[in-house]
């Protein structure tokens, strides 16, 4: 299970951001990002049947950069002390809707959909979504949506966006600024046999609501 590799190792680093602590923990890293790339390969071989654009997708391009990009954050700390992957064409390029596994000890998680989509994107899916209401929420009002994923989540702006009918019936669903679906893991669930089954099937139900975003962004 990938928690007896990986999380110990994120916990650790938690503690010891600094590069003096990574370079003598390097062995450390690599096994951990090893067994991090395996469970990626193993996500993509399990979704590829149903998305068939994932199955020449390599888990390397999937993975994000360990290192943290200090131009675009207030946490100078050197190094993300967490694994994450889109599982997506083009990987971390991408610009469609995909499937997020973010490790991290005591905030794993699992997602999908579109995370700050550019402004175009955006008043794409939000024109789909404005276009097509009953289509999207028979997706997100149905049990084993809401089961799995609760609700959408994501920062809304303030206003309705330009255009938008204040009585529109769905004006909600339009005040996103990220379309997102996720699932919280504690850490124990990481260890549990079924987890992989539990991953891919969470994925399976998100399928629908990526198809949708896909669709409104052309892909």
């Amino acid at each position: 299970m990938p928690e007896n590799a990986i999380l110990p190792f994120l916990s650790d680093l938690k503690g010891n951001n600094k590069k003096e602590w990574f370079e003598a923990n390097r062995e450390r890293y690599l096994q951990a990002k090893s067994a991090f790339t395996e469970l990626v390969r193993a996500a993509l071989n399990g979704l590829a049947a149903e998305n068939p654009a994932l199955a020449a997708v390599r888990p390397e391009d999937c993975i994000f950069r360990i290192h943290q990009d200090q131009r675009f954050t207030k946490d100078k700390a050197p190094y993300k002390a967490h694994f994450g992957a889109i599982l997506a064409p083009e990987g971390t390029k991408t610009r469609q809707a995909g499937y997020y596994i973010h490790l991290e000890d005591g905030g794993s998680m699992l997602g999908a959909g579109a995370y700050s989509p550019d402004s175009k994107s955006l008043k794409a899916i939000r024109d789909a979504i404005l276009d097509e209401p009953d289509a999207f929420s028979r997706i997100i009002e149905s049990d084993a949506f809401r089961q799995t994923f609760g609700e959408i989540r994501g920062e809304k702006v303030k206003t309705l966006p330009r255009g938008v009918d204040k009585d529109h019936p769905r004006r909600e669903l339009v005040r996103f600024k990220s379309y997102e679906i996720l699932v919280p893991l504690r850490s124990d669930e990481l260890l549990d046999p079924e987890f992989f089954d539990r991953m891919i099937e969470a994925f399976r139900q998100a399928k629908p609501y990526n198809d949708f975003l896909n669709k409104a962004l052309n892909f």
